[in-house]
């Protein structure tokens, strides 16, 4: 058998296997169940997210030969034509690469003939954001007007860019980005499943860097195990992706709070010597401040910050020693330093001189601010 991608290998073939998208199973699940079926969905997130994967075993729900179900078989012939591809009711359109009214047209042609194997013929449009206004206006004619037979699901991550009258003849859902644990028990599994052997830090680090998309998190996890000989750690993902290990974040965080001069001027020279990516690492700070800032200054903090609950105890334990104040300019140093080491020359001397500008910062009494 010929080698199949960690992302297609361990898609979701039933919606209990849809991971983060709990509201939106749950509709779709009671619906089919009261055969209350729209003629047409859209489903909107960010990618990696679930959304062609919900739309495949939704046609798979439609057409399983033992009837329309919320739990399709996976056994027969029409659920497993549907998983790999291959049948001919269930027509998969990359609006990226057929946006055209021309390839518009010619769908509201087909439309008109009923399925040849299975109850739905089942339109899935990808990236639909990508149409035409004029292949748009060709679409619309068909969703005003549906054969009985035909069902349409499309996807997008750019929703406001389709234009309205479409959006009002869907039943939309937005799939919501993937929180970092469960993208790390994903992980988890698969890693166990293929025999890789991984850290837990490492697994964190890929969970918060893959930004809640569940197929980069398996893509990023297969190159690993084809880069790593032995047991993946921490520094084979920072080579791999050039991302900064959250173990430094913490760490210049903790110089900044000391205000420990000689140990900052120690880890500029090893960030810099080491060729770390720089507009990579403040963009990484930035997001850490932040990060501390939402802890320290909301209710409940860990409902709007993606962090894994091992390193909840680490956030509050060092957001405790700063105050608001401090925060905010240092979000605004950096911040400044970003737009810098992205525009202009020079970016290790910027560095190096908001970095002193960091330590030698001070907080009065009163809350005014003193730079030394």
């Amino acid at each position: 058998m010929s080698y199949i991608s960690f992302y297609r290998k361990w898609r979701p073939q039933s919606f209990d296997e849809i991971i983060g998208q709990e509201y939106n199973i749950k509709t779709i699940r009671n619906a089919v169940s009261g055969n209350r079926i729209s003629h047409c969905y859209i489903f909107c997130g960010p990618r990696g997210t679930g959304k062609t994967s919900t739309a495949r075993i939704l046609a798979k729900a439609l057409n399983c030969i033992k009837g329309i179900t919320p739990d399709p078989c996976n056994k027969c012939e029409n659920c497993l034509n549907i998983s790999n591809g291959s049948s001919v009711d269930v027509i998969e359109i990359d609006a990226a690469s057929n946006r055209g009214i021309d390839e518009i047209r010619e769908l509201r042609e087909k439309v008109k003939y009923l399925p040849t194997a299975l109850r739905k013929k089942v339109y899935i449009i990808d990236e639909v954001h990508m149409l035409t206004t004029e292949a748009f206006n060709a679409l619309l004619k068909v969703l005003e007007e549906p054969p009985e037979h035909v069902i349409f699901i499309m996807a997008t991550t750019e929703p406001n860019k389709v234009i309205p009258t479409i959006m009002s003849r869907c039943q939309r859902f937005d799939f919501l980005p993937i929180p970092m644990d469960r993208i790390k028990e994903r992980l988890v599994k698969i890693a166990g499943s293929e025999k890789i052997n991984i850290d837990d830090s490492a697994l964190n680090l890929i969970s918060k860097y893959t930004d809640g998309s569940l197929r980069d998190a398996d893509g990023i996890l297969e190159q690993l195990a084809a880069f790593g000989e032995n047991k993946i750690k921490v520094a084979d993902v920072t080579a791999l992706l050039g991302i900064t290990e959250l173990d430094m974040l913490f760490e210049f965080t903790d110089i900044l709070i000391g205000k420990d001069l000689n140990s900052g001027l120690i880890l500029v020279n090893k960030i810099i010597s080491s060729n770390q990516n720089l507009k990579i690492f403040v963009s990484d700070l930035i997001d850490h401040l932040y990060d501390l800032y939402v802890i320290g200054n909301y209710d409940k903090p860990f409902e709007i910050v993606n962090i894994s609950k091992d390193f909840e105890g680490r956030y509050k334990a060092q957001v405790e020693k700063f105050k608001k104040e401090e925060l905010e300019f240092y979000m605004e140093l950096f911040t400044e330093l970003l737009k810098q080491i992205k525009w202009g020359e020079g970016s290790k001397i910027f560095f190096k001189s908001a970095v002193i500008r960091a330590m030698n910062f001070t907080l009065l009494d009163d809350g005014d601010k003193e730079e030394k």
